[in-house]
């Protein structure tokens, strides 16, 4: 299929939702179908991608994302704003689709979606971590605040180990113990010593790169008590 066809495609499936959204008294369409529409701009973002042109391709999702909130279908809200970040991040305009996947990651946690809402969060992290380590450590601390809200210790880890890295990359050896600590009591909880002691030698390590060796043994002690 030619692009020309698929851009063909594309219009058709617009004005298929503009008709979703129409009422008419007289076909006793009093509501517009607002998940007929969102379908059929997706459908349309489908052919836009085919065609090469993601950038059309996020527009149409964006509208699909819009028509599904008004339904408040927020899951699938969520996951069509989720694609068109994809789809920008893969054309490089991360401050766009860093927007909207915070926009995803906030519709999948209102949804209930908690779990998909923190993969998300790694995606979103995943983006900025080399270009701007500072907003990717922010959106760790939300996905953070996320998942300790719902008790999910092994994620809570997870992104507690990120929030370390990028605190220590950043020189910041201070915020970098406080996630230590936390990553530890985490591993507490379920019982994984190994994984414990590793940390504590971690913490160990960042109190004597801050010339703390009082630090350092206090922790030490903690650690092992």
């Amino acid at each position: 299929m030619s692009n020309t066809t698929r851009l063909k495609e594309a219009a058709d499936c617009e004005k298929k939702a503009e008709e979703c959204l129409k009422t008419s008294l007289l076909k006793l369409k009093l509501k517009p179908d607002l998940d007929g529409a969102a379908s059929a701009m997706e459908r349309a973002a489908v052919c836009y991608r085919n065609a090469q042109e993601p950038r059309k391709a996020a527009t149409s999702l964006q509208k699909a994302a819009d028509h599904y909130e008004l339904n408040r279908n927020l899951f699938h809200a969520a996951k069509a704003r989720e694609g068109a970040a994809m789809l920008l991040r893969d054309i490089k305009d991360l401050s766009e689709a860093v927007v909207l996947f915070e926009k995803a990651i906030d519709g999948y946690a209102e949804s209930g979606s908690l779990d998909t809402a923190a993969m998300t969060v790694e995606k979103a992290a995943d983006v900025l971590k080399n270009d701007d380590p500072k907003k990717a450590l922010a959106i760790f601390q939300r996905g953070l605040a996320l998942v300790q809200q719902s008790d999910r210790a092994k994620m809570a880890s997870q992104f507690l180990k990120q929030i370390t890295k990028l605190n220590l990359q950043q020189g910041e050896y201070k915020d970098a113990k406080g996630s230590i600590r936390e990553e530890i009591e985490k591993f507490v909880e379920v019982c994984e010593y190994p994984r414990v002691g590793q940390l504590g030698i971690g913490l160990v390590l960042v109190d004597l790169a801050l010339e703390d060796s009082v630090a350092a043994l206090k922790d030490y002690s903690w650690v092992v008590r």
